[in-house]
């Protein structure tokens, strides 16, 4: 943003100058006629070329001097102060130009800046100063609202997610566990637990910034856990592989989730026989290539790149693994998608 700062700036100044300069600088037109054809020759005046663009120069020096007056409003100093000093420094400006411009400074000469002239380009940087200086502290003020209302969305947020009372939640489960024959209906006992890991690994791992991924694997086997419950045994054909011991590395909380979200949603179907396979390669140091795959359901529309929760998962990439994550997805009449991500 500096270097982009620095050049509408430097564009600026430089067009503003070249206008000034050659409308202000004529000192008078001559008209050749050479063979019946008209040619117009402008005669420039050196000298007050050098003293336009002086004033310019004092004009720029108080116009920034200005512009750090009016970021002065964001702060608790009284607005008249602020309104006070632009004026004096308007004066002061105004002032040094036609002082100098009195003074054969620069050269000897007949030629002075007329006084409208002088008031006129100081007049109108000063002006373009004000309305920059305070176009600025409109943008400034605006996302100070903006944070503001983010971290008012955040706090609530945090508010709620704490209302939840996770140690309620789990000493529910636990009850409702308690009272389930564990015996006489073990696949119940077992999702009971699944849960109970889902909520905690919600509630608990995702405030931290990374999780092993280790965790986030022991979090999306339990998610495939009770999705499988809604299909019979042999409806849905899951192969999970984990390659590699590279368990350690550290990830972004829930990044892999809704992959495996996207694949039950639009490649699963009750009574139907369908496969979904996934796999975690973890046989590199600070690399993971996660992929998975299923068939597309006749009828199951699955946009490329835009299903259920992948364009939050794209942004989520882009956020914080930035030119460190390839994501590929390929679609015939099998969905595949592939992500290798730099964990470093």
């Amino acid at each position: 943003m500096k270097w982009k700062f620095i050049a509408l700036h430097s564009l600026f100044w430089i067009a503003t100058t070249w206008l000034i300069t050659s409308g202000f600088s004529i000192e008078r037109q001559e008209i050749e006629i050479i063979n019946d054809t008209e040619t117009i020759h402008t005669i420039r005046n050196s000298q007050l070329i050098v003293r336009i663009l002086f004033c310019i120069f004092i004009a720029a020096i108080f116009s920034y001097l200005n512009i750090w007056n009016l970021s002065k409003l964001t702060s608790d100093i009284r607005r008249s102060l602020i309104i006070s000093r632009a004026l004096l420094l308007y004066v002061i400006c105004l002032t040094i130009i036609i002082f100098t411009n009195q003074l054969p400074v620069f050269m000897e000469g007949p030629y002075l800046l007329p006084p409208s002239l002088s008031i006129g380009i100081s007049l109108f940087y000063f002006s373009i100063s004000i309305a920059y200086g305070l176009t600025r502290m409109w943008s400034y003020t605006e996302k100070q609202k903006q944070q503001l209302q983010l971290d008012k969305r955040k706090a609530e947020i945090s508010l709620l997610r704490n209302q939840l009372q996770p140690h309620f939640l789990f000493n529910a489960l636990n009850n409702l566990l308690s009272m389930v024959d564990q015996q006489s209906a073990p696949k119940l006992t077992q999702s009971f637990e699944q849960l109970s890991q889902l909520l905690r690994f919600v509630v608990d791992e995702t405030r931290e910034d990374r999780i092993s991924i280790q965790k986030e694997i022991h979090f999306i086997q339990n998610y495939i856990s009770l999705q499988l419950l809604r299909f019979e045994t042999d409806e849905v054909d899951f192969n999970f592989d984990i390659k590699g011991e590279q368990i350690d590395q550290l990830v972004e909380p829930g990044l892999f989730i809704s992959f495996v979200e996207n694949a039950f949603k639009y490649g699963t179907e009750p009574e139907r026989k369908t496969s979904i396979d996934l796999m975690f390669d973890l046989t590199e140091k600070n690399v993971i290539t996660f992929s998975i795959k299923n068939e597309i359901i006749e009828g199951q529309h699955q946009d490329e790149g835009k299903s259920t929760g992948i364009d939050a998962v794209r942004r989520r990439l882009n956020l914080i693994y930035p030119n460190k994550h390839k994501l590929e997805i390929q679609q015939n009449d099998i969905y595949l998608l592939t992500l290798r991500l730099e964990t470093t």
